[in-house]
């Protein structure tokens, strides 16, 4: 016959319902599942269906009696119990009569006939009375009560685990979280069997706060036990992610006995074409193929933030190859897709239970697919309650045969209240405790000597580390630091490695002391050291608490963090270029490995082997530049000596043909001299020659530049508008600037030249005059046969200083919407420049300027570096800052956020230190700088 569900029905009547909660609760620390109308009836569910139903998943019915005798529901609930004892074979249901604190013993006559005659469970004056409770324990498991509580069975076996969680073999002495495991169990179990079913549950809360724990030895176990309809049938797999996460899972599951057959028709499975992302859905649905539908595979995740924090190269090479930027890279992708693929599948039979420290809620947002499963199906773990931390004390004690002072139990309970977060140290404390017990009992003189919770850990740690020889004391700060995780952004973590990379020691000695670590509770390994294969055993620190709680070890880490650093680059660079390993470019060289080099000579922090085969392969390669280098040199001196003989044998040669030609003729050397003095005079006459030009092109340039200056400064400051009277400098502008002097300018300059030609005719006698000079001046032949495109592209900044026209552009680009741009555009060129040659009365006053402004947005990236460039080279009088201004002031005008973020952004990328002040100009909510406004300065 399966196992049931709860092993005590509990019938009560209402007015007792708080007594029977509080003997409900105690019987639970007991070990007892029971069924309590209060934690188990579901609200709007028949309360006759809910009777029968727990009647027939529980072993005994406990019929109470209190002050206010059988209560309204008796009737009802002890029919249901002689049908349910009467039907039910081979084991039929107990049913035991217990008297409540103050409740009155019935008479037989009064009883049902299933009753009478039989012992009762009486509580005399409380719930307190733990002979009475164990007598009660003992009818429910039907059992005799052979023994008192001082007379309990001793097992030699320490009833706490330490620093390290507990193990599922370990859940007779885990108490103290029955009320966060009936919540885990009651997440899962809201929805099973229904459309609406929940199958992922995230248990979250801080390091220390026994999470590992009340999964494993709690949640699983209740689950084992038939804590949901049929759950004692379901496969159960538990893996912790390390640097392989979504291999470490498949070795779990192809360790299990009714899942390793399936494996390889799934990988055909999904060679075939399904998603990678399946597998695990696939697993769960083949290993259970020939089951009903109510039972499931259950993977247990523990500490899930390992996908965090394990750094592995594969994040940035496959994060920057497919497009993802998270930074997980595929494995730990791919692991967490299968889980969550398997849980939102609509017809499927996996389970996923995570355990997440709370302080990495955040990282799940990487991916918003597991962001929104964990915000949805989370239980948080707070702290323990007093009355949960006795039980936590003093039942395992008791489940022991062992007996714990009640002074040594409220110490505890208040030194707890003071450290939060501090399970692991009471654990700790409770184990050091017992081995320090007197016969059967744990003191308070024992704790006494120990002192505070956490000190006691590191009492304990200091204690073994001065046992050790001065080698084994530097092997110990090897081996432990080389299993901390140092956080980014978090606190520092432990870490997982293989027994086979840990360094310093050959084999036999390391699992020697590996061996010995674990026996004091300092580390925790996957299986026993003396099993085959013991180099694969995987080696971690027994809790983080260890970190927090040894101070020794807090120095060593903060004394070390650059060396542990640099390891894990090491170790990561390894990882790469034995992936890669003919491929030089994934080798350190250079200042990057003569660093590393001048760090480890520290000594501080020794690497695992693939670590020093990686530097080995380094420092190989850098020889092997270093000898190739050193053979350069010597063949490049070789050459040099070869050309310094050659050069010496030529001056020779050169030396005897001079003596010879000494011995020519006079008359050679007079006709040289004759020559020479010929040259001189027409070089004389050259330089005299270039020097009167220079003068002359001097006084041009000079003239040009005065004129320039006197243009800028009537652009500035004279801006009345309309009818403004004419500025001599434009004129003159006009005239130097002609077509013949710009063409011989560097092309790079023409642009800007015919700039200036043309704004010389935007400011005449009247508006209408400068249109038209400006009109004409466009249809100049040199500019005709040129660009003109360019030249009204230069005229656009005239049209900013103009502040009427300005205030127009901005009102026409509020009224016009991001996709009237984007239809406009491809138009505006052809429009505007109609608009802009055409007849005087159809010039830019008395146009619709959306044309104009149209045109301006589609050029205006172009024009950013022009109009920045050529304020910055016609006026030398000012420096580049003000020229970024009026660069910014061409940005103000711009409406459209759209465009401005696919073109600007460029732009204002090339500008450089522009972007700074673009920034400090605001051009996201432009203010357009008026320039030239009478009596202000435009800077």
């Amino acid at each position: 016959m399966p196992k049931l569900r709860f092993q005590a029905f509990l019938s009560h009547g209402s007015a007792d319902k708080p007594t029977v909660e509080e003997l409900a609760r105690r019987l639970e620390r007991e070990g007892i599942s029971c069924w309590f109308d209060k934690w188990n009836l579901i609200p709007g569910e028949s309360w006759r269906a809910a009777l029968e139903r727990g009647l027939a998943e529980s072993e005994t019915c406990l019929v109470f009696v209190g002050p206010s005798g059988f209560g309204p529901w008796h009737a009802e609930e002890m029919d249901l119990a002689i049908r349910e004892g009467v039907e039910r074979k081979p084991k039929p249901l107990r049913v035991i009569s217990v008297l409540l604190p103050g409740g009155r013993r019935v008479a037989d006559a009064e009883l049902p006939g299933f009753l009478k005659g039989k012992s009762w469970v009486e509580f005399g004056q409380s719930l307190d009375e733990e002979e009475v409770l164990r007598r009660l324990v003992c009818g429910i498991h039907g059992i005799e009560p052979r023994y008192s509580p001082e007379q309990a069975p001793f097992v030699d076996q320490c009833p706490y685990v330490g620093l390290r969680p507990f193990r599922a073999e370990e859940e007779p002495f885990f108490f103290g979280r029955e009320g966060s495991v009936r919540q885990l169990l009651g997440r899962l179990g809201n929805w099973f069997g229904t459309p609406d079913e929940r199958r992922f549950l995230a248990v979250l809360g801080p390091s220390g706060s026994g999470k590992s724990s009340a999964v494993t030895a709690g949640l699983l176990p209740a689950l084992a036990h038939g804590g949901l309809p049929g759950s004692d049938r379901w496969l159960y797999v538990s893996c912790k992610p390390g640097a392989n996460p979504w291999e470490s899972l498949q070795v779990q599951l192809g360790s299990h006995p009714e899942i390793s057959p399936h494996l390889s028709a799934i990988s055909e499975h999904v060679a075939r074409g399904s998603d990678e992302k399946a597998r695990l859905h696939l697993i769960g649905r083949y290993a259970l193929a020939q089951s009903n539908d109510t039972r499931r595979l259950v993977v247990f995740v523990d500490q899930f933030e390992e996908v965090f924090t394990y750094a592995r190269s594969e994040a940035s090479d496959s994060s920057s190859l497919d497009g993802h930027t998270d930074g997980l890279g595929h494995d730990r992708r791919l692991f967490i897709e299968n889980l969550l693929h398997a849980v939102r599948e609509e017809q499927g039979r996996v389970c996923v239970v995570i355990a997440l420290r709370a302080d990495f809620y955040g990282h799940c947002a990487l991916l918003p697919s597991l962001r929104a499963q964990v915000a949805d199906n989370q239980v948080l773990l707070g702290p323990m309650s007093r009355s949960e931390l006795r039980d936590a004390i003093v039942c395992p004690a008791q489940r022991g045969g062992l007996e714990v002072e009640p002074a040594l139990v409220e110490r505890l309970l208040d030194d707890m209240e003071r450290q939060p977060g501090a399970l692991p140290f009471l654990q700790h404390t409770l184990e050091q405790l017992w081995k320090a017990r007197e016969g059967r009992r744990l003191t308070v003189a024992a704790y006494n000597q120990m002192g505070s919770l956490e000190g006691a850990v590191d009492r304990y740690a200091e204690s073994y580390f001065g046992s050790l020889t001065s080698e084994k004391q530097v092997l110990l700060r090897h081996v432990l630091l080389d299993l901390v995780q140092l956080g980014e952004g978090s606190a520092d973590t432990k870490r997982r490695r293989a027994l086979r990379l840990l360094p310093g020691v050959d084999s036999t000695e390391r699992h020697l002391f590996i061996k010995e670590l674990a026996d004091r509770n300092l580390v925790t390994t996957s299986r026993p050291i003396g099993e085959t294969n013991a180099e694969d055993v995987e080696v971690e620190l027994s809790h983080e608490a260890l970190l927090r709680g040894w101070k020794s070890f807090q120095k060593w880490i903060d004394a070390s963090r650059d060396q542990l650093r640099l390891r894990d680059r090491i170790e990561e660079a390894a990882r790469q270029w034995m992936v890669h390993p003919e491929d030089e470019s994934y080798l350190w060289q250079g200042g990057h490995l003569a660093g590393a080099d001048d760090e480890l000579s520290k000594g501080e922090v020794p690497l695992s082997g693939d670590g020093q085969s990686f530097l080995a392969a380094c420092r190989e390669l850098r020889r092997h530049a270093q000898e190739q280098e050193r053979q350069r040199i010597q063949a490049e001196a070789a050459r040099a000596r070869e050309a310094e003989e050659k050069a010496t044998q030529l001056a020779a040669a050169r030396q005897r043909e001079l003596e010879a030609q000494q011995k020519s003729k006079k008359h050679i050397q007079a006709f040289a001299c004759v020559a020479v003095i010929l040259a001189i005079a027409a070089m004389i006459a050259s330089v005299f020659a270039w020097i009167q030009k220079a003068r002359a092109d001097t006084a041009s340039a000079n003239s040009r530049a005065t004129a320039t200056q006197s243009f800028i400064q009537a652009v500035e400051f004279d801006n009345t508008g309309a009818g403004s009277p004419f500025v001599d400098p434009f004129q003159t502008v006009a005239e130097l600037y002609t077509p013949k002097f710009i063409e011989s300018l560097d092309p790079r300059l023409r642009p800007n030249a015919w700039m200036l030609r043309a704004l010389s005719g935007w400011r005449g006698r009247s508006r209408e005059e400068a249109i038209e000079s400006a009109r004409n001046g466009l249809l100049e032949p040199a500019i005709v046969a040129g660009s003109r495109e360019q030249v009204i592209l230069q005229m656009i900044p005239a049209m900013v200083i103009d502040s009427d026209l300005s205030r127009k552009w901005i009102k026409a680009g509020r009224e016009l919407s991001a996709s009237e741009y984007l239809t406009t555009y491809e138009k505006s060129f052809e429009a505007a420049w109609r608009q802009l040659s055409g007849p005087a009365n159809e010039g830019i006053n008395q146009t619709t300027p959306d044309a104009v402004v149209d045109y301006f947005h589609y050029q205006r990236w172009q024009l950013i570096l022009n109009w920045s460039a050529v304020i910055g080279s016609i006026k030398p009088r000012h420096d580049a800052v003000e020229a970024q201004e009026r660069a910014c002031t061409v940005l103000g005008v711009s409406q459209d956020p759209l465009f401005a973020a696919q073109k600007e952004v460029d732009q204002i990328r090339m500008l450089g230190p522009l972007s700074e002040r673009i920034k400090a100009a605001g051009w996201t909510r432009p203010r357009p700088l008026q320039l030239g406004t009478p009596g202000t300065d435009p800077r």
